[in-house]
């Protein structure tokens, strides 16, 4: 799903967070999808998951979180952050656009968006 700059693909973007998936369905499907990215030499990975009804996180974040942990352990991920730390606020964020200066362009730079997390693979 292309969206702001990205019409060269600079990034990938996937949705779990309107699949209907159980907390390990979730997980797997991440694997599966960022598996088959990394296969395709993609580098950064923004991750649709939700923030969940109550407002507070629902089971799909929470997967998606506990997945990016247990992958990053495993060196299966380099890095993930939540892009409502994406932005000049954060350490991560800043080293980030030094990095991906295009990430600025992004409508998830600076967003406080809790329902999504950037991935680099």
């Amino acid at each position: 799903m292309d969206r702001d700059i990205n019409t060269t693909q600079r990034w990938q973007e996937i949705d779990v967070g309107h699949l209907g998936l159980r907390s390990k369905e979730v997980a797997h499907e991440l694997e599966m999808r960022l598996a088959e990215l990394r296969a395709q030499k993609k580098r950064l990975v923004f991750v649709i998951h939700g923030y969940g009804s109550s407002g507070v996180g629902g089971v799909t974040k929470s997967a998606v979180l506990a997945a990016c942990r247990s992958m990053q352990k495993v060196g299966k991920i380099r890095l993930w952050i939540s892009v409502d730390r994406l932005g000049p606020g954060t350490d991560l964020g800043r080293s980030l656009a030094a990095k991906y200066p295009f990430l600025k362009r992004s409508s998830h730079w600076n967003s406080g968006n809790e329902g999504a997390s950037l991935i680099e693979l």
